[in-house]
């Protein structure tokens, strides 16, 4: 399946799916979960980066307009 393909069956712009796939853009919670459903997955933590790959660590929220996690 093509970007293209993708954004449709997401109900995105093929410009801001081509975003997110290259890592330049962040989709909202409800644009990832319907990438993730046009991408036939049942969950999208696999799109998530710490999330679905062995030895990636978990992620950890960050304060808004901060680059720094807040301590678990």
């Amino acid at each position: 399946m093509n970007q293209e393909q993708v954004a449709e069956r997401a109900g995105i712009s093929q410009e801001h799916y081509c975003k997110v796939e290259n890592g330049k853009g962040l989709p909202s919670l409800r644009a990832l979960a319907r990438i993730a459903a046009a991408l036939g997955l049942e969950s999208a933590a696999p799109l998530i980066p710490g999330r679905g790959g062995e030895g990636n660590p978990p992620l950890a929220p960050v304060k808004p307009g901060e680059n720094e996690a807040i301590p678990a």
